[in-house]
């Protein structure tokens, strides 16, 4: 707010860049469950009315970065599927991605289960004491016995001290949504103190409930497939490289396209390749 002022800004659009600021790393963070986390973060925005974010996280186990880009042109939801790139050395086997569209379903389930208030408490106040770790329900289907949920102590807050049974933090976010007015997904998760647990929680009683799974898809779009000229991670593999340009090359000549739209992505090949 400050620098809106310093630079006369619309207090109106300033507080939208701030919301925007937020909701960007509430998801890649929440909705986002990669175990990156999220360290650097950047908003920029043009005078007119343009804006993209750029944000890092690590992930301290596997010893890697990864960055989240947005940009406004490219974006139709803020929360399903709004990155441009997300880039990472790596790609992980199982991510809870809640951003994903095979994800609507279970995002539809956790609306309405809000939306029936008294309901969602009871559900949530089902977290027992199991093995020292709050669960939801027993459940022997493998799909569930695998949810990331069951990998989460409730019993402990972020501080490492041990809680009541039923988290106090976890109760007060579940509190917040069940006080506020939820008109859809979104505003679920801007809820004052809602985080990636609340949002698992929900996640798996709506999948409970509903029988509709979320995504499981690593939405990394971009990774290192050739190297860094700054030979970071590896230095680039020219022959893999020129291979690959050759690949694309025979396919487009090979497809059933008219003379006229081959030719176009050839010249459009040779510009996106061409270094």
């Amino acid at each position: 707010m400050k620098f809106a002022e310093n630079i006369n800004l619309d207090p109106k659009r300033a507080n939208y860049y701030i919301y925007l600021s937020k909701l960007a790393a509430k998801v890649d963070s929440a909705l986002i469950q990669d175990g990156f986390q999220l360290y650097h973060h950047n908003f920029i925005f043009t005078k007119s009315g343009r804006w993209g974010v750029i944000q890092q996280g690590m992930n301290i186990g596997v010893g890697r970065a990864r960055r989240y880009h947005w940009y406004s042109d490219s974006i139709k939801d803020l929360t399903i599927e709004p990155h441009s790139a997300i880039q990472s050395e790596i790609i992980l086997p199982k991510v809870l991605n809640l951003t994903h569209n095979k994800s609507v379903k279970n995002r539809k389930g956790v609306v309405e289960i809000v939306k029936h208030k008294k309901d969602l408490f009871y559900e949530i106040k089902r977290l027992k004491k199991h093995n020292d770790q709050l669960t939801i329900l027993d459940l022997s289907s493998n799909d569930f016995n695998d949810h990331p949920i069951n990998h989460m102590n409730y019993l402990k807050s972020d501080l490492n001290i041990i809680g009541n049974l039923f988290n106090k933090r976890l109760e007060e976010s579940v509190q917040n949504i069940i006080d506020k007015p939820v008109k859809d997904f979104e505003s679920i998760l801007m809820t004052k103190k809602v985080g990636p647990k609340t949002i698992r929680a929900l996640t798996l009683v709506s999948e409970v409930l509903f029988g509709a799974k979320p995504s499981y898809e690593d939405p990394v779009r971009y990774t290192y497939a050739f190297g860094g000229k700054d030979g970071i991670p590896y230095p680039v593999n020219k022959e893999r490289y020129d291979s690959t340009i050759s690949i694309i090359e025979k396919a487009i000549k090979k497809s059933t396209l008219n003379p006229f739209e081959k030719e176009k992505l050839l010249k459009k090949n040779e510009r996106l390749f061409s270094v």
